[in-house]
This record gives structure tokens, sequence and C-alpha cells, in this order.
């Protein structure tokens, strides 16, 4: 019921710069189709993003009443073992946004001339808005152009769940080979994300609780194998105030835009000791350089 005004607003002024277009009135309908852009957009991409949102959480409540003691399978791609980056989203989210905060802070330029003149220097701030504007179309058009050149990755782990005390094992795959001059950085870590305040003075932190970072010196389907701490907090089943997520990231350093791709894994405690898996990473693992300090270097290393 909030966002309906939105929505009414941006088809009212649509209606409105197309009559405006039609009349040869260009810069009235340039005008209102900001407004219809702006209104409209956040209206229907709300709404759209709320129903989705609503499908979703029925079926996991659905999977919850199917499997209380085994939240990992409350997730598709977790119970398959699944897991996609989403590149595109990210894209179409920064490049909503962008559309979005262009078309409210554009406007402030039509009226930025006659406050001047007014002697109002005080409104050169506004341009502050538009630039931001401008980054964020940057930053819009390079998350595009990565996804265009990455594709989905998906990591199929083997592991399903990663055990306590086990291994989180799987194979990396990319749309194409990587070609990565030094390797695949890996990096796995168990964050806890915590959300604080409310309303305006709601912020969220993340700590790192444990950490682990490996080299691996193949550009294609890369085998991924870390071995997990006895004492690491599984992952929190649902996302709350106060959550753990274990978090794989993937770079690699390409000609270009470079490769970045994350994904949500799953750990948890399960019942018996979790079988032993090979480490299938281990021929093509970088091991890193153990620092050698010069002669006369008065540091020590205990």
């Amino acid at each position: 019921m909030f966002l309906l005004p939105f929505c009414a607003v941006g088809v009212v002024t649509a209606g409105l710069a197309i009559r405006e277009a039609l009349r040869g009135n260009a810069k009235q309908a340039g005008f209102l189709a900001v407004f219809a852009v702006a209104f409209g957009g956040m209206g229907f991409g709300l709404l759209g993003a709320a129903i989705a949102g609503s499908k979703r959480a029925q079926q996991t409540d659905s999977l919850k009443l199917q499997f209380p003691a085994e939240p990992w399978r409350w997730r598709e791609d977790w119970a398959t073992g699944q897991i996609r980056s989403a590149p595109y989203q990210g894209a179409l989210f920064l490049g909503f946004f962008a559309l979005v905060w262009n078309a409210v802070s554009w406007p402030v330029v039509f009226v930025l001339e006659k406050e001047w003149q007014k002697g109002n220097h005080a409104v050169l701030l506004a341009l502050l808005f538009p630039l931001i504007g401008i980054g964020l179309i940057i930053a819009a058009a390079r998350a595009f152009v990565q996804w265009r050149k990455f594709g989905v990755s998906v990591l199929e782990l083997t592991t399903t769940p990663a055990a306590v005390g086990g291994q989180l094992v799987g194979i990396l795959r990319t749309r194409a080979p990587l070609a990565a001059r030094d390797g695949l950085q890996l990096r796995l870590s168990c964050v806890n994300r915590v959300t604080t305040g409310s309303g305006k003075n709601r912020s969220t932190s993340e700590h790192i609780r444990w950490q682990e970072e490996q080299h691996i010196l193949k550009d294609r389907d890369v085998p991924v194998f870390f071995r997990l701490p006895d004492d690491a907090e599984p992952s929190s089943p649902e996302s709350s105030d106060n959550c753990i997520v274990w978090r794989l990231e993937a770079k690699a350093a390409v000609p270009g835009v470079d490769y970045h791709a994350t994904f949500d894994v799953p750990v948890f405690r399960i019942t018996g000791s979790p079988a032993p898996q090979a480490d299938t990473a281990a021929s093509f693992r970088l091991e890193p350089k153990v620092y050698e300090p010069p002669r006369d270097s008065r540091i020590t290393f205990d």
C-alpha cells in the first residue's frame, strides 16, 4: 500500500510526459519523464521485489517444517551444493539505483542557473548529488562489464554442508578461462554480521572470526579445499541482527576488469565425525613465501 502512490505518480507523469511530447514541448516532456522514471521505477521495482520476497518466504517456511534439524536444506543452493555468484543481480541493483538517483538529483540543474543569478551561491552544494549520480553510473557500468565478461560462476560443493572441524571441498567453475597472471586468490572467512540501531541510525558492521587465504595456480575448474577449525561457529540459518556468515571470495587480476565472485557457503555442526576428504587443491596451491629479514635487521621473530 505504501508503494502504490509511487506507482500512481509514475503512471500519471508518464502520461503527461507523452502528451507534452506529442505537443512538441520537449523540455517539459523531459522534465516529466524524469519524475515518471524516478517514482514509477521505485514503486514498481520495490513492489515486484516485495512480491518475490513474499513467495520465497513461503517456500522457506515449508522447508523448515520438512527439515527442522537440517537448516542447510532451507536454501535451494545450499541443499543442492550448487552455489552461484550473482553478478547480474548486483549490476541490476546498481543500475536501478543509479537510474533513480540521477532521475531525482539531475532536475536540480534546471534551477541552478536561476538561483545563481539571484546570488544564492550555496546552491552549488546541490551539484554534489548529480556528481554522486555520475559515480553510480560508472560503478553500474563496471558491474555490467564484469557480468558480460565473466558471466555467472558456480561453486559446486562436494561437502554439503561443510562440517565444523571438517573440510570445505568443491570446484569453482567459471564460464571461460580467467588467464590470471598470478593465479586465483581464494579467501574463506567466518564473519559475524551485527546490525544495530533503527531507522536512519541503523548500521551494519562485520567482524572476522576466522579467515584463511590461498592462491591457486589454475584458471578454470578451480579446486577448493579448506580445513575448518573444530571451534568454528556454524552458519546462521537465517539472516538476523546478529548472525554468522561463511563467505568464500575469489579474485584474480586479469587484463581489463578484474575477476571477483562471492559465495555464501553452508558450514554447520553435523552428527558424527565428518568423513575426511582428499586435498584436491594441493598440487595447484601456491604456498606463501617465508619472510626472511635482512641480516642487519633488529627485528626478531618468535
